[in-house]
């Protein structure tokens, strides 16, 4: 018994937790608009002709929908870290893609997400959560 028990420790122990942003990220977020750019671009919905939706999973997996089609499955994971837009530590989304920038997790009021671009003349992308 005692054998069987530190074998299941020992197992425990290798799975990963999920942490609390992880929980907040979970589920479905419907995007509102990016601003940003070099030009200062304000892009919507009604502007770019679609509606996108990302749909974050605790397991590290991220959809990205495009008006009702799946465009892509990407692999992320969270860090605390200082970045070129913040010298204090923060939430970092960083995505298994090598040309995806990593963005910086914020919170609004409510079930709003926002995720801004870390680096120079990008976008912040807010989204709200979906029921």
């Amino acid at each position: 018994m005692k054998k069987l028990l530190g074998v299941l420790l020992l197992l425990s122990a290798g799975c990963g937790t999920v942490g609390p942003l992880e929980r907040r990220l979970e589920g479905s977020w419907e995007w509102v608009q990016s601003t940003g750019g070099i030009a200062g671009l304000h892009l919507t919905p009604q502007s770019e002709g679609y509606v996108q939706q990302l749909v974050f999973r605790t397991n590290g997996e991220l959809e990205i929908w495009r008006s009702g089609k799946r465009l892509s499955l990407l692999r992320y994971r969270i860090e605390h870290k200082p970045t070129m837009l913040s010298p204090e530590p923060a939430d970092v989304l960083v995505y298994d893609e090598p040309f995806r920038p990593e963005q910086l997790i914020r919170w609004g009021r409510g079930d709003t997400l926002y995720l801004i671009d870390v680096c120079f003349d990008c976008y912040v992308h807010t989204y709200v959560r979906r029921r």
